[in-house]
């Protein structure tokens, strides 16, 4: 998975390159029947409305036909209107994005944050496609640069996504396990990377796709023990200076939403397995996988209750920033990457969506998360909840894009989030 970009305004994080291009990126067809009134009600032989089906000979569309009843060729022509033709659905127009907006989040602090993208309809069938570039540099030194394109094919039979990103992430691990963040301490982390991924999926039924991907990433990151004496478990695991991510991957789709920008009904269920082998250039050996399900129902036009549940895992000999984490992405608003992590993670959330204006919403969100060694140790006890309120501004008309600016509250303080696109 790509490396987090998210965590605390004193904290700073990256992690693997786990970079979601989340931010990027229903037919309808008639048709008329031939046959007139005549042909449903001819017993006799006759049209039901004989005035008014044997009047007005000249009009455009109207065809030539034998009057019924009658043993020779009428004298008199009879003229009945054509089907209409079957309503053609238009691709969406094309439309650029440009959002040039401060940015926050709880591990990099305060940032400036360029997002620029081009949507646009590969065919009438398939979601718009999208190519963006972005740029971030943050008040902890860090900063991100890179390209984004994922494209829908061949009436949405294909879906490639492809990502190039370098950036440098500094960040703050806590120790793994729950009561990590509660001691108070971090080890500095300074991470450089470099890399990309390739996604491939393949329609096999409709809403279902499946396909290959690959990730391959170079990785620099250093942890400062030097300024204060740290109990064991806090020192990062499985540290390397330089370390190569070379994993192939498989991921399995489910996908029936209206939209991939702000979907108001339908399901988004994805299964992600990457393996990390030495034997393929990797500096590991271990299996990292990450399973998730959204749900959408619309309440009203205006209104919409979204769900997610997520389960992220590694089993093997997995280095420090591999490990899942509380507060990467959106799982969970509210806690600093870096802080709560293990080998397993699960996490839910619910967020009801308000579409106030046409051009402004608000949202409320809650969810809660866990991270555990392994699977015997999830008991369900050591729940971490947090929840806050949100504000949403349509930046790309055509394809309903919106800029969010939340606030979330945990046990952690409060925490604030400023982005382009829906948490999920």
């Amino acid at each position: 998975m790509l490396g987090p970009l998210g965590g605390a305004t004193r904290t700073r994080r990256a992690g693997p390159p786990e970079v979601v291009v989340a931010v990027f990126l229903a037919l309808l067809t008639g048709s008329a029947s031939a046959q007139g009134p005549s042909e449903q009600g001819a017993q006799g032989g006759f049209p039901d409305n004989p005035v008014s089906d044997y009047l007005d000979q000249s009009s455009d569309g109207l065809n030539q036909v034998e009057v019924p009843g009658t043993p020779e060729d009428s004298v008199t022509s009879v003229e009945v209107p054509n089907p209409d033709a079957a309503p053609v659905k238009k691709p969406k127009p094309a439309e650029w994005m440009l959002v040039p907006i401060p940015n926050y989040n709880p591990t990099l602090g305060f940032m400036v944050n360029v997002t620029a993208a081009y949507l646009f309809p590969m065919d009438a069938a398939s979601p718009s496609s999208s190519i963006a570039g972005i740029g971030m540099y943050s008040t902890n030194n860090s900063w991100v640069f890179g390209t984004a394109t994922r494209l829908f094919l061949g009436e949405d039979h294909y879906r490639v996504t492809a990502l190039l990103v370098g950036g440098h992430i500094n960040w703050d691990f806590y120790g793994v396990g729950n009561e990590a963040a509660d001691r108070g301490l971090f080890v500095p982390i300074s991470q450089y990377m470099v890399g990309g991924r390739l996604e491939s999926l393949f329609r096999i039924a409709q809403g279902l796709y499946l396909g290959p991907r690959w990730t391959l990433f170079h990785m620099n990151a250093t942890a400062d023990l030097s300024q204060v004496e740290f109990p064991p478990e806090a020192v990062p695991p499985n540290t390397e200076l330089k370390s190569w991510f070379s994993s192939p991957g498989i991921k399995f789709q489910w996908d029936t939403r209206d939209s991939v920008f702000f979907p108001r009904r339908g399901q988004l269920m994805e299964l992600a397995f990457d393996a990390h082998l030495k034997a393929l250039g990797d500096s590991f050996d271990y299996l990292q996988g990450k399973i998730s399900w959204n749900q959408y129902l619309g309440l009203t036009p205006r209104q919409v209750l979204a769900f997610r549940e997520m389960v992220s895992f590694v089993a093997g000999s997995a280095p420090f920033y591999s490990l899942p984490r509380l507060g990467q992405g959106s799982d969970i608003r509210g806690f600093r990457a870096g802080e709560y992590q293990d080998n397993i993670l699960l996490a839910v959330q619910t967020e009801y969506r308000l579409q106030i204006l046409p051009w402004l919403g608000g949202v409320a969100f809650f969810g809660v998360g866990e991270v555990e060694p392994d699977v015997g140790s999830l008991s369900f006890k050591d729940l971490l909840p947090a929840g806050g309120l949100g504000v949403r501004i349509t930046v790309a008309k055509q394809n309903h894009v919106n800029a969010r600016a939340d606030v979330a509250f945990s046990k952690q303080g409060v925490s604030f989030y400023l982005g382009v696109g829906e948490a999920f």
